[in-house]
């Protein structure tokens, strides 16, 4: 074959591959990193679109919030006037005010003020029904017939969980108080039934309560306590864990069940995972500086922890990280996220959504990966003469190199994708804004030099 020349130099043609895609501070050879990534699920080393929204309804119709509401959705079940378990809806405000929804009137109702902040948990009686109790400064409270009814004066933190048959609730900073088995309501103090645990007060206030594994896991500012709840409450155990981390946000904090039972919380430095046992930092390829809001919180949907906080600089953020990989995608964000019995809530722009796979993005959101200004570790000026791709579905593309600009759609025929491009630059921004659907598993870089 007759060797090809260019103005007296040499034509050499080169192929890079790039076998996966990474996000954040990801390093790894034929890896290509983003500079950015939003709305894009890459927790594979493969694009995909990250999940969408769909809107919540109730008698098929949306349930819409104020634009500016400032809330912690929550979800329960209730009885109506005919005995029948209903599920019900309702959201707490920044200024403590509770609202559930009247489903018959299409609006929410007041329900009253809880003083001091507020928190809730659904809970079941030895009957098995549920029992919606609500925490706050000047005491317990149970929802009855549109109501709020008090069920201990015992002053409350914002701190509250069921599980093993009782409702524990933090109190007196250290201390938590916690009912009669299958009795949500009975905080009489027995021995046996129900009392007071005191916890360590060396670590800052209780912040977060939940269930793992069969025992309660209590979460402090800066520390972390396990109580196994086996036999009677006398015969409670403490254990204590080793925390190094920074301040713990107990309201991000849920429990997953993906190859066994997970803890999943956000501290100031980032997101950690707990199994009972074993704490360690997930979500390392993402950096996280986070301060607490009001409206943060947390939600388990389609294998992943979603996280909404704001950071050191107040910018509002939501995270997706993967429950078997520990990878972080950030996505658009959710505000008053809350999972519960397999359903997830946030509000977004004056209505109240739902968390689905392949959902609709919020109008002025897109899913893009962008690479910018990358060379292909191939020094001075060079041709980039096609970008092929292996995957499945459909995605927009974006190619700059110097003052030339290229948008093409491109489909997957057989899993296989060439687009042809001829741009001549030193480097090259590439944005790829992968739609519903989408694959792509890799990327090779058909690249024309002169030497």
């Amino acid at each position: 074959m007759a060797e090809k020349r260019l103005f007296g130099k040499k034509i050499i043609d080169k192929e890079i591959f790039f076998g996966k895609f990474l996000v954040g501070g990801e390093r790894e050879k034929y890896a290509l990193t983003a500079s950015s990534s939003i709305n894009c699920d890459c927790a594979d080393g493969t694009i995909a679109r990250g999940v969408g929204m769909e809107s919540y309804t109730v008698n098929d119709a949306a349930v819409t919030l104020s634009p500016t509401l400032q809330a912690r959705f929550f979800i329960t079940l209730e009885k109506d006037d005919g005995g029948e378990k209903k599920e019900t809806i309702g959201y707490i405000t920044h200024k403590n005010a509770a609202y559930v929804y009247d489903e018959t009137q299409g609006t929410f109702y007041n329900i009253g003020t809880l003083q001091g902040g507020g928190v809730m948990t659904p809970a079941i009686d030895k009957n098995g029904d549920f029992k919606t109790l609500f925490a706050c400064k000047t005491g317990a409270y149970r929802l009855e017939q549109k109501r709020l009814l008090q069920c201990t004066d015992a002053a409350c933190q914002t701190a509250i969980c069921f599980y093993g048959g009782r409702v524990f609730i933090a109190t007196r900073d250290f201390w938590v108080l916690y009912s009669a088995p299958y009795a949500p309501t009975d905080f009489t103090e027995n021995a046996d039934d129900s009392g007071m645990i005191a916890l360590r007060n060396d670590c800052g206030k209780i912040v977060g309560l939940l269930g793992l594994k069969n025992r309660l896991c209590v979460l402090y500012e800066y520390g972390i306590s396990m109580i196994t709840l086996d036999g009677s409450a006398r015969s409670f155990e403490r254990k204590d864990v080793v925390y190094n981390g920074g301040k713990i946000f107990g309201e991000t904090a849920c429990v997953a069940n993906v190859g066994g039972e997970k803890a999943y919380f956000l501290a100031e430095d980032g997101v950690y995972r707990f199994d009972g046992v074993k704490l360690e930092k997930t979500c390392k390829n993402v950096t996280i500086s986070a301060t607490k809001n009001y409206s943060c919180g947390r939600a388990i949907a389609e294998g992943k922890y979603f996280v909404t906080y704001t950071d050191k600089d107040g910018v509002w953020r939501t995270l997706a990280v993967d429950l078997e990989t520990g990878k972080g995608d950030e996505t658009f964000v959710m505000n008053g996220l809350y999972s519960w019995n397999g359903k997830t809530l946030f509000g977004k722009d004056g209505v109240l959504y739902k968390i689905v796979k392949y959902g609709d993005l919020p109008t002025g959101e897109k899913a893009e990966f962008t690479v910018e200004k990358t060379d292909f570790s191939v020094r001075g000026s060079k041709t980039l003469k096609a970008l092929r791709f292996c995957g499945e579905g459909s995605f927009d593309l974006t190619v700059t190199g110097g003052k030339k600009t290229k948008r093409i759609s491109v489909l997957f025929e057989g899993g296989l994708a060439r687009v042809p491009l001829a741009i001549r630059a030193t480097d090259f921004t590439i944005a790829i804004e992968p739609h519903a659907g989408v694959k792509i598993r890799n990327m090779t870089a058909e690249l024309q030099t002169l030497e």
